[in-house]
């Protein structure tokens, strides 16, 4: 049975297609159709994800420290990439 998060995520990506078909070439709110489609397909990553993490009944203190370890680990993994591009290349 698919959890309500999955549902959630199913619509996100459903309107979001919806969005897509009826614009045509001008975007929504003046965005892209290919920005408008990767801002879905990431929000409802986000859903499905971030309900899956919080809907486990379990403490949030572990999950948040880990969190912040792989947000630390992306943020120095882009940090380098600026740098390396900028100084290096």
């Amino acid at each position: 049975m698919i959890p309500i998060y999955g549902w959630v995520a199913f619509a996100i990506l459903a309107t979001g297609l919806l969005f897509l078909i009826s614009g045509g070439d001008r975007g929504l709110f003046g965005a892209d159709p290919g920005q408008l489609a990767a801002v879905t397909a990431m929000l409802a990553v986000l859903v499905y994800l971030g309900g899956g993490m919080l809907g486990r009944r379990q403490d949030t203190g572990p999950l948040l420290r880990q969190l912040l370890v792989w947000a630390l680990l992306l943020g120095a993994l882009v940090g380098g990439y600026m740098v390396f591009e900028t100084y290096l290349a």
